[in-house]
Order: C-alpha cells, then structure tokens, then sequence
C-alpha cells in the first residue's frame, strides 16, 4: 500500500507536469528555428534581381538594360538604407544587386555609344 499522503502525491504529480512543460517548450524552442525562416527586405531582392537582368539583356534588349540598370540601382540604394535600419537584413544582396546594375548600366552604354557611332 502507498503511504505517502495526499499532498506529496500532488507535489509529485505536479513535477511531473513541470518536467513534461519544460521538455515541450525546450522542443518548440529547437523547432521554432526550422519553422520561421527570416524574412528579407524586398529592395535588395528587387535590385538584385534586376542587375541580374541588366547584365543579360544586354545581348537580347539592349536599350531595356540601361533602364534596368538605373532602376536597379535605386532599390539597391534603398535596400541599403532600408536594410541598416531593419532586423530583415539584405545588405549583401542589396550590395550585389548595385554592383550588378552599374555593370549592366555602364557596359550596355557603351555598348549602345559603340554602336550608334561605329
């Protein structure tokens, strides 16, 4: 027969029940970091992608590219800005997204004054 009193079964029971908590918050801790993936700013997203795009319409549209290179540019400006004051981040691919633009918005202008004036 069990002969421990009523309130050192509650004490036990309710240990228990703190064991179980602590193991199920210490597993949504572990999968909180699987789960949520950091958001990035949209700037740096935008001029990479269009420095990306500058740089290869210059062999399929020529007069898009230095359009796209301006653009591109701007956000990657602005996504540096931006990217300093937020927790989203993008410095790099903002950064990388400027340096794609300028190449593509230098290379099809001289691409473009060659041609106008060969």
């Amino acid at each position: 027969m069990d002969t421990r009193t009523r309130d050192e079964k509650r004490e036990i029971n309710l240990a228990n029940e703190n064991e179980e908590v602590e193991t199920i918050i210490e597993e949504m801790e572990e999968a909180k970091g699987t789960v949520y993936r950091q958001a990035m700013n949209e700037k740096a997203i935008v001029s990479f992608t269009l420095g990306i795009l500058s740089i290869v319409f210059i062999w399929l549209f020529l007069y898009a590219s230095p359009v796209m290179g301006v653009v591109g540019i701007f956000f990657g400006v602005q996504g540096r800005k931006e990217g300093k004051k937020t927790v989203y981040g993008g410095n790099g691919m903002a950064t990388a997204g400027l340096v794609c633009s300028v190449v593509g918005l230098v290379v099809s202008l001289v691409k473009i004054f060659v041609w106008i004036f060969a």
